[in-house]
């Protein structure tokens, strides 16, 4: 979407897995081409590289794509390091493949943003491919490449119901649903307990880099999510479920705000009628 939003299962928000996924495709094709007659055409590599900057870029902190836009894939240990460190460090692989054959204007803000996350990681080796590590050391040793964080200030996903606040000292992340984005995804045997993961969760983002790792969720209450307005009736999965199609829309359309790039103001009217068990809470609420 032309605002940064990346939708897949057609009400998820997965900037983060499928996202990723559709980066590699790109880079690699990119990678291949460039230089050669069938290159892609100079426009539509600019809007891409733009694209890029503004849909990946503000999700990444310390290494970590954050747990909003991750979907059912937040509970998975990836190589031992979590899900938002699996899916960083595969993202940032593939935004350094992607660049290697961009003008300086994007190459420079692209690596700089991922060298600034790099620094920032406890340890960006790890149990991870060869691949990333290499690709990694190349970027740090580069001399000519400066960190640079993507922004101070507010970026909204308007079409996936996502907020980031990015500051000198933390990142914020706020999760909200609607008529056409899901609450949560899951099935049985994936994140089968994530009902407020995107009810308006907030996740805040700071030195403590275990944060929504592999051993929060198989500890997390999770009708305790930072933020959330719930109604702690024990809920499950219907009967059968297998996925599809992803779970909980809203019965409302408001979610979301405005934002001049500093400041913003959200709003968010949340319904868990949804849910079935004959819940019914509902919540009016502003950021």
């Amino acid at each position: 979407y032309e605002d940064g939003s990346y939708i897949a299962h057609i009400t998820v928000a997965y900037t983060g897995h499928y996202g990723v996924e559709a980066l590699n495709g790109i880079a690699l094709f990119g990678n291949i081409l460039g230089g050669t007659s069938y290159d892609f055409p100079k426009e539509t590599l600019e809007t891409y590289y733009n694209y890029v900057i503004e849909a990946y870029l503000p999700l990444l902190y310390k290494g970590k794509m954050m747990t909003m836009v991750d979907g059912r894939f937040v509970t998975l240990a990836n190589y031992g390091m979590g899900e938002e460190l699996g899916e960083g460090k595969a993202a940032m692989k593939r935004l350094i493949l992607l660049s290697q054959n961009a003008d300086d204007k994007y190459k420079n803000i692209i690596q700089g943003v991922i060298k600034y996350n790099l620094e920032g990681m406890v340890d960006y080796f790890g149990e991870s491919y060869l691949d990333n590590e290499i690709s990694f050391v190349k970027l740090l040793d580069d001399e000519s490449i400066q960190p640079m964080t993507y922004q101070k200030g507010i970026k909204i996903y308007g079409a996936m119901c996502r907020t980031v606040q990015t500051t000198k000292d933390y990142s914020a992340g706020l999760a909200l649903s609607s008529k056409y984005i899901s609450g949560f995804s899951g099935n049985p045997a994936e994140n089968n307990k994530g009902f407020y993961q995107g009810t308006g969760a907030l996740y805040i983002y700071n030195n403590d880099l275990e944060q929504f790792g592999f051993k929060y969720w198989p500890t997390k209450d999770p009708y305790r999510m930072p933020g959330v307005t719930a109604n702690t009736y024990p809920l499950t999965l219907p009967s059968g479920y297998t996925g599809w199609p992803p779970m909980i829309l809203s019965d409302h359309e408001t979610a979301g705000g405005a934002s001049n790039g500093t400041l913003a103001a959200i709003a968010y009217q949340f319904s868990d009628k949804d849910y079935g068990n004959g819940l019914d809470t509902k919540a009016k609420k502003s950021y």
